[in-house]
């Protein structure tokens, strides 16, 4: 029996590859290559892709040679727009989308769809004028977008952390499917104590031994994303540089990451990184499927 090939995937702003963990999940696609030149995040994606070329700074990418990828994505950065800093939007030096549609317009060959992520604040900035320049700029290039703010918890992860997931399909080819959409479930919060399709109870006996009371008013949210991701919740705090903070397995395991994606495991001895879960997409919170 003949068998499909997965879909390429090329990334920019690549971060940890929570972007893309989600993007293999629902399309079945595999990173061709990525983008990120920050120490941090390259030594991750050199441990989790090893064969996969890290093309750093999308600057120096040259774009005309790049091998074509079926889906392009881009976590692009969200400094420019997030309520946390300054909110320059499209007057901040950090504001990459227009490069990216200048390298995108270079490319040998188009990818069929398009898949970015940003914070909450990408609709608002600039009194809405950063959000139009997106959409304008994917229409003048020919590709017609979607796009939703979809939160964490909708998802039943113990957080909110509201994202804007914009999906754009190339408007002059064929509408075609791009193979195995596996969708999931509705985007409904999750009862408390019900158990969301496909997920697994954690291993019996599996517990860190934290006292289930020490979660308080958070243990519902804690237990459902524990029977979610089929695994218990890691220790929540851990004896940093300065003193106590939170653990970094937990941040990765509220994230919704596979297991030690970040923190390297029992094997690391140092994380491989420290802090890129302060700024990452939570892979389980899928952008929604495309109808192409």
């Amino acid at each position: 029996m003949a068998t499909t090939s997965p879909l390429r995937t090329g990334s920019l702003c690549t971060g940890y590859g929570g972007l893309d963990l989600a993007v293999d999940a629902l399309f079945d696609a595999r990173p061709a290559w990525v983008a990120d030149p920050a120490p941090g995040p390259s030594k991750i994606l050199a441990h989790r892709w090893p064969h996969v070329t890290n093309l750093s700074d999308l600057h120096t990418i040259d774009w005309t040679t790049l091998p074509p990828v079926d889906i392009l994505t881009a976590g692009f950065p969200c400094q420019p727009v997030s309520s946390s800093g300054h909110r320059r939007g499209i007057s901040d030096d950090r504001w990459l989308f227009d490069d990216i549609l200048t390298g995108l317009a270079r490319m040998p060959e188009r990818p069929a769809l398009l898949i970015f992520e940003n914070v909450r604040g990408l609709l608002t900035a600039n009194s809405g004028e950063a959000m139009r320049r997106v959409i304008h700029g994917l229409a003048r290039a020919r590709f017609l977008a979607r796009w939703r703010l979809l939160r964490a918890s909708d998802v039943g992860a113990p957080h909110q952390r509201a994202r804007v997931f914009l999906v754009a399909r190339d408007a002059l080819r064929e509408r075609r499917s791009l193979g195995p959409n596996r969708g999931g479930p509705p985007l409904t919060r999750p009862a408390d104590q019900a158990l969301p399709p496909g997920a697994q109870h954690p291993a019996p006996g599996s517990r860190p031994g934290l006292d289930p009371s020490a979660w308080g008013r958070f243990a519902p949210a804690i237990r459902r994303w524990e029977r979610t991701l089929g695994r218990p919740a890691p220790f929540p705090a851990e004896v940093g540089p300065y003193g106590p903070r939170i653990s970094l397995r937990f941040m990765e395991w509220m994230m919704g990451l596979p297991d030690a994606w970040v923190t390297g495991g029992r094997a690391c001895s140092t994380p491989l990184y420290a802090t890129p879960s302060a700024t990452g997409s939570c892979p389980s919170k899928r952008p929604p499927p495309s109808k192409t």
